[in-house]
């Protein structure tokens, strides 16, 4: 679809979504994890232009929780997450937002394979708002960091605690990192 009749269509289907919720929240439970399809137009649609951006958590929830293999194919379905317009959801809808966030670091836990770690990371990096008015910095959680800290301190491997140090430093959060191990920074300077 051209841009323009894409954007329509978005406007359409969220009008839709906002006269029959629960139904939409049904249909799009019974949809297939995958990075392309019905989920990624949906997600797009309704969080940037529905009343009932809601609907979307319990779909969020199958697509964190789905049975990812640890090769990059089946991970890349996580990315539809990606089309999530957490910006949009921040500005008109901020409790679903928090809910939605709350959700991503629901599932960083030292038990899952290092894979899905690393891109659930990603997800939550792409999703994240960082607010410049200092009335609206109550929008991040000092839990999330928390954690996220956790992995960037006392991750299984030395890319994970990159990773989580990434994100801290996109976030421009203040956390305390404990500082690389030798060996750990010279394995990073030489690239591995």
């Amino acid at each position: 679809m051209e841009y323009e009749d894409q954007v329509v269509f978005s406007v359409e289907f969220a009008a839709f979504v906002d006269t029959n919720p629960a139904e939409i929240e049904a249909y799009l439970l019974k949809q297939e994890v995958t990075g392309y399809g019905t989920l990624y137009i949906a997600f797009e649609a309704i969080s940037r232009y529905s009343k009932h951006p809601e609907i979307i958590l319990p779909t969020v929830k199958k697509v964190l929780d789905f049975s990812y293999t640890t090769d990059e194919d089946s991970l890349y379905n996580m990315t539809v997450l990606d089309d999530i317009d957490t910006m949009e959801l921040f500005d008109e809808h901020p409790t679903v937002y928090m809910q939605h966030m709350d959700l991503l670091v629901s599932r960083l836990k030292k038990e899952k394979e290092l894979s899905y770690l690393m891109q659930l990371l990603d997800v939550f990096d792409m999703a994240l708002v960082i607010p410049v008015e200092p009335e609206y910095k109550q929008y991040i959680r000092k839990q999330w960091f928390d954690q996220i800290a956790e992995f960037a301190n006392y991750g299984e491997t030395l890319n994970l605690k990159l990773k989580a140090r990434e994100v801290i430093k996109n976030s421009e959060q203040d956390c305390d990192l404990i500082p690389l191990t030798f060996g750990e920074r010279v394995k990073k300077l030489l690239g591995g």
